[in-house]
């Protein structure tokens, strides 16, 4: 109806530039987002000042990946609108994804500057920071309290209910809170494990704060209930979880898109985790737990952290291998050179990690680096790692980059390389499982951050912690020596299936128990009144 009267009213008024945007803003609202661009780029067209539609479509194009006409667009806005918070965050999110790093900076501590009481941009530089060399795990805690700080000052609690003794012994009923419930990779690593808590009876809910779904999607509703979230307001949605009895809320978003933070500020359930999606505290009083292990948070480590630390004994996800052929040879054997490969995200991959990439290519001769990314579908997005990579001495004949491909594309992709390189200071987390699935030993370096230590935790878990740097030396060290050493590779790689299939990565029913005992002990603690502690089930 909305749409309806809005195009009536451009018929009649066809020069109306604010029509346009009126009739891109509802179509956006309704997820038609080809239609809500036509909307908005027709009222540019009549009237170039027009900032929120500029600024709607820099947001439709960084999410669909064209990084360069969503920062074009963004900056357009900001000259028609150079005080709005909103506009710094949006470009601060384009160069990040391009992996320009220090102007993602830039633009994010503007909209920090710029608006002091909306804790969206200082979210956004607590995400940030996880990206940046040299940001220690201390940093991260302290700018994490003070976007808490805004969070609680705005917060409405609900007053969630407190459970009674005698509810202790059942089980707890469940809801998960996310925007990525389709292909995404937080998706795939949490999926195994609430199909597995579903089959032991548990009453699970998810609320979805995206319109996005797919197949993955029908999964999860096969395993839950469902609930629309994306058009509840704050209050709304807590209002929903309260009166669906949820014990136990999972959040799979921290300060990621698609979050629901003042949601949880308000305290709907009477425990709240974090789990899988944001590798950082929250800094929130109302978050209860953190869902990891010893090796993503070591012990000491917890005065970081708001939440407590409830460790599981092995992985703090599990993997389900994807389907796919058999593994082929190693690619170096027909090859002749050894392919190097990083399947991350361009914004994991910064100068320094560039820098030590390079010089790995000069001391093993004639090796190649295969560069994947969705940020490397568009020829913008190559240039600047080409020129990168060019200014310490290696040319485009010893680079291959990729962007999006198809799921099985994507795969072959990974087969067709011989070792792979981890960015840091953010590491891989379900790209290190795929690359591992595929048979290419991954070479690391860990340092203070969770986010940096998601490849650590996996290679320990496997058996395979030798391959864990100290500093660059060692990490440049370590893939010469696996590049040098040809039948060594060829023997890990044909048996690096089998040894996942061992691990306790793959062990998904064992994961379930682990996690099923360590929601139990953390819900009849509460029951009992006791305190939220750091637990190692």
């Amino acid at each position: 109806m909305i749409q309806a009267n809005l195009t009536r009213s451009i018929v009649l008024q066809p020069d109306a530039a604010p029509g346009y945007g009126d009739l891109g803003a509802a179509r956006l609202a309704e997820g038609d987002v080809k239609g809500a661009a036509i909307g908005f780029l027709r009222c540019l067209r009549l009237d170039p000042s027009q900032h929120r539609a500029a600024h709607e479509l820099g947001q439709i194009f960084l999410e669909a990946g064209h990084l360069d006409v969503a920062a074009g667009f963004l900056r357009g806005a900001l000259v028609a609108d150079p005080g709005r918070a909103a506009l710094y965050s949006s470009l601060g999110a384009c160069h990040e994804e391009s992996g320009r790093l220090e102007e993602a900076g830039r633009d994010l501590s503007r909209a920090v500057s710029i608006d002091r009481l909306d804790p969206l941009p200082a979210m956004n530089r607590v995400m940030h920071g996880l990206y940046l060399p040299g940001v220690r795990l201390s940093q991260i805690g302290e700018m994490a309290a003070e976007v808490a700080a805004r969070i609680d000052r705005a917060a409405r609690p609900v007053l969630a209910r407190s459970p009674r003794p005698d509810e202790a012994d059942r089980v707890p009923c469940l809801g998960i809170l996310s925007g990525d419930f389709r292909k995404h990779p937080v998706a795939h690593l949490v999926l195994p494990a609430f199909e597995g808590l579903a089959r032991l009876g548990y009453r699970l809910t998810c609320y979805s704060t995206k319109r996005k779904t797919d197949a993955v999607t029908d999964r999860f509703k096969a395993a839950a209930d469902w609930r629309e979230a994306y058009e509840l307001s704050d209050q709304a949605l807590a209002a929903q979880i309260q009166a669906d009895g949820i014990d136990i809320l999972i959040d799979l978003a921290g300060f990621t898109g698609g979050h629901r933070i003042p949601v949880l500020a308000q305290k709907p359930a009477p425990l709240q985790l974090g789990w899988a999606g944001f590798p950082a505290t929250t800094g929130l009083s109302a978050m209860d737990y953190l869902i990891a292990d010893r090796h993503q948070v070591p012990e000491g480590v917890e005065a970081h952290y708001a939440e407590k630390i409830l460790r599981l004994p092995h992985s703090y996800v599990a993997f389900g291998p994807p389907d796919g052929p058999d593994l082929p040879p190693l690619p170096a054997i027909r090859n002749g050179f050894v392919t190097f490969a990083s399947f991350n995200a361009a914004k994991k991959v910064n100068d320094g990690v560039v820098a030590v990439w390079a010089r790995l290519l000069r001391e093993v001769p004639a090796s190649r680096a295969l560069l994947k990314a969705e940020a490397f579908s568009l020829a913008g997005g190559i240039g600047r790692y080409r020129d990168l990579f060019a200014s310490f001495g290696i040319g485009m004949e010893r680079l291959t980059f990729l962007g999006s491909t198809s799921r099985a594309d994507h795969m072959a992709a990974m087969m067709s390389a011989d070792i792979a390189l981890d960015p840091f200071p953010y590491s891989g987390g379900q790209t290190t499982l795929e690359l591992l699935w595929s048979g290419l030993p991954v070479i690391s370096l860990p340092g203070e951050t969770w986010a940096s230590r998601h490849t650590a935790g996996y290679l320990t878990t496997v058996g395979l912690a030798g391959h864990l740097a100290v500093d660059a030396e060692d990490y440049i060290a370590k893939a010469k020596a696996l590049a040098e050493d040809l039948e060594g590779l060829a023997r890990m790689r044909s048996s690096m299936r089998q040894r996942l299939e061992a691990s306790p990565l793959c062990d998904v029913d064992g994961f379930v128990r682990d996690l099923d005992g360590a929601l139990r002990a953390i819900w009849q603690r509460r029951c009992l009144g006791l305190p939220a502690v750091s637990l190692r089930v």
